[in-house]
């Protein structure tokens, strides 16, 4: 099981929300060199894991942008959403799986104990699971509002948070509305770490934000 001391900061990428103004007429290529520059931005910066999460990239775009990334940053986790086989074809050091992907039991068997796998849940039901099935840590998700999770329902909220650190055995990165305001309340849930899109992909200064979180 991947082990997070500290508090381990998850970046989510999503190329549509990283300075939408000046990208929204860039080409997919000129998007995808943008995108590659701030994961490598975002790797100097202190961030500890970061999630390639471009669902509409085709298997080949894909594969491309995780071998480049793969190798020009050295000092943080790489993870592929969802897809296994690019994860594993292209270095990366883990796979996270979305809540209704892959059984994480299934995938351990396939990938060892040194390949880390991330999962998303959204109850304490399902973070359970995950945790018994040898996820090396869970993105328990939404804390609070966030257009992008409204499909799951009500936010979870700190006190369901508080809960699942109590009783889930497996490690807990905090994801939804965080925001650095709320930051250091998520953190006195004792959660292992904090995971975000907007919150890294729109600050003016990733390094000054990283280090801020870390000292919180």
């Amino acid at each position: 099981m991947m082990s997070l001391i500290k508090t381990k900061l998850y970046l989510i990428t999503d190329r549509k929300v990283l300075s939408p103004p000046h990208l929204k007429n860039l080409t997919s290529e000129q998007n995808l060199d943008e995108l590659l520059s701030f994961c490598v931005k975002a790797s100097e910066s202190g961030i500890d894991l970061l999630q390639i999460r471009e669902k509409d990239l085709s298997a080949k775009d894909l594969s491309n942008f995780v071998s480049q990334l793969t190798k020009e940053v050295k000092h943080t986790s790489i993870l592929v959403n969802d897809r296994l086989d690019i994860a594993l074809s292209c270095g990366a050091n883990g796979v996270h799986l979305p809540s209704n992907s892959f059984p994480v039991k299934d995938v351990r068997k396939l990938v060892g104990n040194d390949f880390i796998i991330s999962v998303s849940t959204h109850n304490i039901e399902e973070a359970k699971l995950a945790s018994d099935q040898g996820a090396d840590f869970i993105l328990f998700s939404p804390i609070f509002d966030t257009p992008s999770k409204r499909i799951y329902g009500k936010p979870l909220g700190l006190e369901l948070l508080r809960q699942a650190t109590k009783t889930i055995s497996c490690p807990i990165i905090a994801l939804g509305g965080i925001t650095r305001e709320n930051a250091c309340l998520v953190l006195e849930s004792k959660v292992a770490g904090l995971a975000a899109i907007r919150l890294f992909a729109e600050t003016p200064n990733l390094s000054e934000l990283v280090n801020e979180l870390k000292e919180l």
